[in-house]
C-alpha cells in the first residue's frame, strides 16, 4: 500500500492554506496514477463552489481474476457544508479513476 500527500489549492480562497489531499494505492497499480488522480480531484474541487476541507481517494486492484472490473476507486471529499462519497469500478486503474470523477 502506497500513500502520497500533495496540496490542492482551493481556487478563489487565496488566503487559506493549501489543502492536503491523500491518494492511496493498493495492489499492483503504477505509481504515476497518484499524480493523475490528484489532478482529476483538483479539477473537481474547483467546480464545487465550496471550500474543500479534506480529500481522500483510495484505488485498489483486487487479485480476484473472476472480477470483470478488478479495480475499485473510492473518494471521500469533505466540503464546507457537505460530504461527498463516490465509488467506481474499472478494468484498469485509470478507467476506475475516470469513472469516479465522472
Amino acid at each position: 500500500s502506497r500513500i502520497a500527500c500533495v496540496t490542492i489549492s482551493e481556487g478563489t480562497r487565496k488566503a487559506a492554506p493549501p489543502l492536503p489531499a491523500v491518494v492511496e494505492l493498493s495492489g499492483v497499480i503504477a505509481p504515476d496514477l497518484v499524480e493523475y488522480v490528484q489532478h482529476k480531484i483538483a479539477v473537481v474541487l474547483t467546480h464545487t463552489g465550496r471550500a474543500a476541507l479534506h480529500a481522500h481517494v483510495r484505488v485498489v486492484r483486487h487479485a480476484d481474476p473472476a472480477r470483470e472490473r478488478p479495480v475499485t476507486a473510492r473518494a471521500s471529499l469533505r466540503l464546507a457544508g457537505a460530504t461527498v462519497h463516490a465509488h467506481a469500478d474499472g478494468s484498469t486503474a485509470r478507467e476506475a479513476a475516470d469513472r469516479l470523477v465522472d
